[in-house]
């Protein structure tokens, strides 16, 4: 592995090594912090996004019911 050297402010290193754990080396820590990044494209970032009783979420319920039904073939709805 090829090592290279970057300049950082005071500052950045310190909050660097607050995230850092004990046993991290700095560019495990960076590449933790890169991979969490990516990962906040995952679907729980959209947990709770929409509130029960909000206008949005109606409109949502109401698609999707219509597109079950929509969907359904005669032996699912028991004929």
């Amino acid at each position: 592995m090829t090592d290279k050297t970057i300049d950082i402010s005071e500052d950045v290193y310190k909050k660097l090594m607050d995230l850092k754990s004990e046993n991290e080396s700095i560019s495990n820590l960076i590449l933790r912090l890169i991979n969490e990044d990516k990962k906040s494209d995952s679907i729980e970032e959209f947990a709770g996004i929409f509130k029960e009783d909000s206008d949005e979420w109606e409109e949502i319920e109401r698609i999707l019911y219509e597109e079950r039904l929509r969907n359904k073939t005669p032996r699912d709805i028991g004929l």
